[in-house]
């Protein structure tokens, strides 16, 4: 049974246990499966809806009240735990030969990635176009980081697509939300240009 599939059948059974994830004490694993957890649900959410946002905000609104957004560790956490989840469940889902469906969680993480930048301050406000670039460039940087560490654990079968497909994706969301975004989208597509050029030169 794949990790999705576990993760599924014990959250419906009720064995899954809510672990504090802002308790310093808390076990990392735990901490880790916790965030890992409320990631998929996300998936789920993003699976049944993909372009609704009206899941977005009691999902978002759960993820704040344990604190997972409010520390820079743990909010740095969070989005490596996301990136890294996307892609073992991408890999699963090719695994079980599921082509079609392989995507969906990448493109999840892009839709849920945009939103949290456009929830990120007041778009009419050119005063929160610095925070929308900063919270981007800092969840870039996870991407990237999750990417070289990959690449670096596995040289030969390493796997570019689905870090491809979630740059692309951000691209396509990003435009997708230019009315919403206002004057912070022309900057936020520098910060995605930066980063691509990093990566191919």
């Amino acid at each position: 049974m794949d990790f999705y599939s576990t993760l599924r059948l014990l959250d419906e059974a009720g064995v899954r246990r809510s672990v504090n994830v802002g308790d310093p004490e808390a076990p990392l694993t735990e901490v880790y499966d916790q965030l890992a957890f409320h990631f998929t649900e996300w998936v789920r959410i993003y699976e049944r809806a993909p372009s609704s946002e009206k899941s977005f905000v009691p999902w978002v609104t759960q993820v704040t009240s344990e604190g997972i957004l409010r520390g820079e560790h743990l909010s740095s956490l969070f989005f490596r735990v996301c990136v890294e989840t996307s892609m073992e469940l991408h890999s699963q889902l090719l695994v079980s030969g599921d082509v079609a469906n392989a995507y969906r969680p990448i493109d999840a993480l892009s839709k849920l990635i945009v939103f949290m930048i456009k929830y990120n301050g007041d778009a009419a406000s050119a005063s929160s176009i610095p925070t929308k670039v900063h919270y981007l460039t800092k969840i870039l940087s996870i991407v990237v980081l999750v990417l070289a560490k990959a690449h670096e654990d596995d040289t030969k079968d390493f796997l570019p697509r689905p870090f491809f497909r979630l740059f692309s994706s951000l691209l396509s969301d990003l435009h997708g939300m230019e009315s919403n975004l206002q004057a912070a989208y022309f900057h936020l597509l520098k910060a995605l240009w930066y980063v691509h050029t990093a990566l191919i030169s």
